[in-house]
């Protein structure tokens, strides 16, 4: 037998059961084609649950801001929506969403092929938008469906909701930042954050990459100075990021901390010195940022099969439709492999040396 049971904890656990609850709902709601437990094709969509107060306050924050700048009151009464909530269940569409291959027409083009071909390109520039598109017709219908389960699903639990989407743009607007954005993991993380609307601060050494990085289309990009600190300030005029993407460890990771939010998250991928991460105490104390670390090698050993078979998935369906790529340099033969090596080695080369087989 418990003892008596406080509404402030009967609320937040039964408000985050239920949340999990309606994603459980928008994932399973019928989808067009019956696709994805019918014919076992990857999802492609996402649910992401924000219940900390730290997060809904920036939300907050940046549609009070956006408010501000169009003179829009209902991006204040959305804001204080989200502050007053107690979970946000965000639910979209996939950055490698991909059409039911009907051939509908609904869209206006004859087939679902041509719809991504000849889209493509207003995809790629509607970052500053809203959201992305052109979308698909027919996905915009399971998402609709998607959100109407979920709303349904909060009803039948006698918990409040409100089905709204200026919340969904400030997060996607709240933004990432990385170093090393010149290299093939940069350009992919460029190529995928703006697929979802998100906007990039980017780092680099040397001005030649930087304009590679703003050809990729990237929003910012900075050429590290020995005051690399104040450039970030300058750039984000106020803005704080919750995620760090981090490709050369050693000292530069003290000045991209201090860009971060409160409980912001730095990841460490890859290192171009033996010199640790240098994350100031002020940073790591009084705003809580947290740094990790990534291998490809540990998440294909420890990730579950069904989400390693679906990222690629995702990512291959991408590559077809031509909206990521990684320039290659050049390519070699095997028995040229020393000749690959030195190229690879040689600063200033502008893609990945390849090995051909015949």
């Amino acid at each position: 037998m418990s003892g008596p049971i406080g509404y402030e904890d009967l609320r937040a656990g039964t408000v985050r059961q239920v949340t999990q609850l309606m994603a459980a709902a928008a994932i399973t709601a019928p989808k067009s084609g019956g696709q994805l437990f019918l014919a076992g094709k990857p999802n492609f969509m996402e649910t992401v649950i924000a219940d900390d107060p730290a997060t809904r306050r920036q939300l907050a924050a940046w549609m009070r801001a956006r408010g501000k700048e169009r003179r829009e009151r209902i991006w204040f009464r959305d804001a204080d929506t989200a502050e007053a909530a107690d979970a946000i269940l965000f639910v979209g569409l996939l950055p490698g969403w991909y059409p039911p291959n009907d051939d509908c027409g609904a869209c206006g083009y004859a087939t679902c092929a041509e719809f991504l071909h000849y889209t493509s390109t207003l995809r790629s520039q509607s970052g500053d938008l809203e959201f992305t598109g052109p979308v698909c017709n027919l996905r915009d219908v399971d998402l609709g469906i998607a959100v109407g389960s979920a709303a349904k699903t909060a009803a039948l639990h006698s918990i409040d909701c409100r089905c709204q989407t200026r919340v969904a743009t400030a997060a996607l607007k709240l933004g990432l930042i990385q170093n090393a954005a010149n290299s093939a993991v940069g350009r992919w993380v460029i190529a995928l954050a703006r697929l979802r609307g998100v906007k990039t601060l980017n780092i680099v050494r040397r001005e030649a990459a930087a304009q590679v990085v703003r050809d990729a289309g990237a929003d910012r990009v900075i050429v590290a100075s020995d005051d690399l600190p104040a450039q970030i300030a300058d750039a984000l005029d106020g803005a704080e990021l919750a995620l760090v993407l981090d490709g050369t460890a050693g000292p530069i990771a003290a000045g991209l901390a201090g860009a971060l939010r409160f409980r912001g998250v730095m990841v460490t991928y890859a290192f171009v010195t033996d010199i640790p991460p240098a994350i100031p105490a002020r940073d790591l104390i009084f705003n809580e940022v947290t740094l990790t670390g990534f291998w490809l090698l540990n998440w294909l050993r420890h990730a579950p099969r069904a989400e390693i078979e679906q990222t690629y998935r995702t990512l291959s369906d991408l590559v077809a439709a031509g909206a990521v790529a990684v320039p290659v340099d050049a390519t070699y033969r095997l028995d040229d492999y020393r000749a690959a090596f030195e190229r690879a080695m040689t600063q200033g080369h502008t893609g990945k040396i390849l090995f051909t087989f015949a």
